[in-house]
């Protein structure tokens, strides 16, 4: 029904209720047809069905407390993006999925953000050629990538520093984002010319 419209596992889960409504479904016509002892037996497998759920919940929420979240969707964000409002760049170039919509949705779209993932990806198509060319140009660029283990288009970083070094640029680490648990999540850099 929706061919090309997204199969990753957040677009499957969006459809848990509907499994819940047949179930409502077929209790509330039972109940309906049914007379004394037996609806509160249907009332007992259902409080049954509820807590269950309850304690599946619960482990998600232990697990999630515990590790924190996945690398997709991480909460090494909120210091991104302070970090980003402290640099006060005139150009934010992101150079991996997942970073662009995200930083434009946590600043409400104030940041200046710019995405160069497709560029990284697809440049050999024209409409693309020019656009990590002239953000690098930019001296005041501001680079967002993803750590190598956290890539989500793998490659990218790697197509990014080497367009920057076959151009003549030479990366500066400005910093390295970690998420609560420690891990590190997100690279800034920033790209100058050599001599």
């Amino acid at each position: 029904v929706t061919t090309g419209a997204g199969g990753a596992v957040h677009h499957v889960i969006l459809l848990w209720r509907f499994p819940l409504l047949l179930v409502a479904a077929v209790f509330s016509e039972l109940a309906s047809r049914l007379k004394g002892r037996a609806v509160a037996a249907l009332a007992n497998v259902g409080g049954l069905l509820c807590a269950s759920n309850l304690l599946v919940v619960n482990q998600y929420y232990v697990t999630l407390v515990r590790n924190g979240p996945g690398v997709r969707w991480t909460d090494a964000f909120s210091p991104l993006v302070a970090w980003l409002y402290e640099a006060r760049s005139q150009t934010i170039a992101t150079a991996d999925w997942g970073i662009l919509e995200t930083l434009n949705l946590m600043s409400e779209g104030e940041l200046p953000v710019q995405d160069a993932s497709y560029a990284l990806r697809f440049n050999q198509v024209p409409e693309y050629r020019e656009l990590v060319p002239n953000l690098l140009a930019m001296p005041d660029t501001i680079w967002v990538t993803h750590v190598e283990a956290a890539e989500q288009w793998q490659g990218t970083r790697a197509a990014l520093l080497k367009t920057a070094g076959s151009l003549g640029y030479s990366q500066e680490l400005l910093e390295t984002i970690h998420d609560r648990n420690g891990r590190p999540i997100f690279e800034i850099f920033r790209f100058r010319q050599h001599g």
